[in-house]
């Protein structure tokens, strides 16, 4: 099992510039509504509006 997103939230406080991918994209598909991407292999978010 993985790393909660709280954990890895408090990992990224404490320490910005050591961060994997894997970590930053389970917050982001966490927190952010993530946009459909045709053809590429980059990742784009939106912010979920309420």
């Amino acid at each position: 099992m993985g790393k909660s997103i709280g954990t890895i939230v408090r990992d990224l406080r404490r320490s910005p510039k050591n961060v994997r991918f894997a970590d930053l994209a389970k917050v982001c598909d966490h927190y952010f509504e993530r946009r459909p991407s045709q053809k590429t292999s980059h990742r784009t978010y939106k912010k979920e509006t309420e």
